[in-house]
């Protein structure tokens, strides 16, 4: 788990102790590659080893721009760590939309860069959608291959044939679904109907102009669910908890009860409440659960911190909670939870630390 602040960026270890595989998954917003992730890359190169996947979740910025500060490098000098396979779904190919389209909404993404929202979501969907076009023109440049396990087309749960293998781990992709894309190029076009005049005009009303980080760029999120040796870890993305519930009842992972159990839970979004609800908590069960987020948009949020501790001690199951950064949120949890009581631990990545490593025995 690496320190990505207000994003996330995380690296899974899988094969054996003698020799061990790598998977990144996101490389964070600004500063988390200079600061934190390259140093963690050059501690696996190092040893010998290289990275056997990248997966870039979605093109939101705070999750992207590590991997294209990785692959700028990696272009311009020696690579720090050997890399060969990227999973991404480019922001075309993602919404299934043609080209005329993809202009039309690129240059409205760049109207509203330059006129009131310099600071806005909006603002950060445009440049996420700038930094995911330039991380597959790297990628081009350095031969990465691109999404080789899918024959170089989109990823989606309908695609592949589950589970794709690496040595003895078993991905599961369970989302997102082919319906939940159409879907995104409705919102798509009927975003671009509703609000293209108003911004050509320069008419900008913050209050008409629907997040759409929230309901396009991160509903697209690549998910997956990681199996090695009866070990799991649920990785979300940003999506929504319905369709991560959705996705693993359309693979039959559920049990009969309609229940998932897992090592680790990484929360979506940032432990955002916008994505979970109570009920998500009592249908993914984990041991541990993780949080990349320090506060920023308010993440996390408190209403999935205490849904956690209050389903967990319901079930009598003691459990982890792992996060990046202390917030306010998280000092209320404690405050009102106590972990005593509540029968659960907290742990915090140094404040001096790039990273923290959580250990699955077995």
């Amino acid at each position: 788990m690496i320190q990505a602040e207000h994003g996330d960026c995380f690296i899974l270890e899988y094969g054996t102790h003698k020799k061990p595989k790598y998977i990144l998954i996101d490389g964070g917003p600004e500063t988390i590659y200079e600061h934190h992730l390259r140093n963690e890359l050059q501690k696996i190169n190092q040893k010998g080893e290289k990275l056997d996947l990248i997966i870039s979740t979605h093109v939101d910025n705070d999750h992207i721009i590590g991997l294209t500060e990785l692959f700028v490098e990696s272009y311009a000098k020696q690579k720090i760590i050997a890399f060969d396979q990227l999973w991404y779904n480019s922001f075309g190919k993602s919404f299934n939309i043609d080209d005329k389209l993809e202009k039309r909404i690129k240059k409205l993404l760049i109207k509203i860069r330059d006129v009131r929202l310099a600071k806005t979501p909006e603002r950060n969907v445009h440049r996420g959608i700038s930094q995911g076009e330039e991380l597959k023109q790297l990628a081009d440049l350095l031969d990465i291959n691109i999404n080789k396990k899918f024959k170089g087309n989109l990823i989606s749960l309908e695609n592949p044939s589950n589970p794709i293998k690496f040595d003895n781990l078993k991905l599961f992709i369970i989302g997102p679904t082919k319906k939940t894309l159409d879907k995104l190029k409705g919102h798509w076009e009927k975003w671009i109907t509703d609000y293209e005049k108003k911004l050509m005009h320069r008419d900008v009303e913050k209050s008409l102009i629907k997040k759409a980080d929230d309901s396009i760029p991160n509903l697209s999120s690549i998910m997956v669910l990681a199996e090695v040796d009866n070990k799991s870890i649920l990785l979300t993305g940003d999506g929504l908890g319905k369709h991560i519930i959705d996705g693993l009842t359309k693979l039959r992972l559920l049990d009969k009860k309609g229940k998932l159990k897992v090592d680790v839970l990484k929360l979506p979004h940032h432990g955002s409440d916008r994505n979970v609800t109570v009920d998500f908590f009592r249908t993914i069960l984990a041991d541990k659960y993780i949080i990349s987020g320090n506060g920023y948009h308010g993440n996390p949020e408190f209403p999935p911190l205490k849904w956690i501790v209050e389903v967990a001690n319901e079930q009598n199951r003691e459990i982890e909670i792992y996060v990046t950064n202390i917030t306010n949120n998280i000092k209320k949890l404690l405050n009102k939870y106590k972990p005593k009581e509540y029968n659960y631990k907290l742990i915090v990545i140094d404040k001096n630390a790039s990273s923290m490593k959580i250990k699955l025995s077995g």
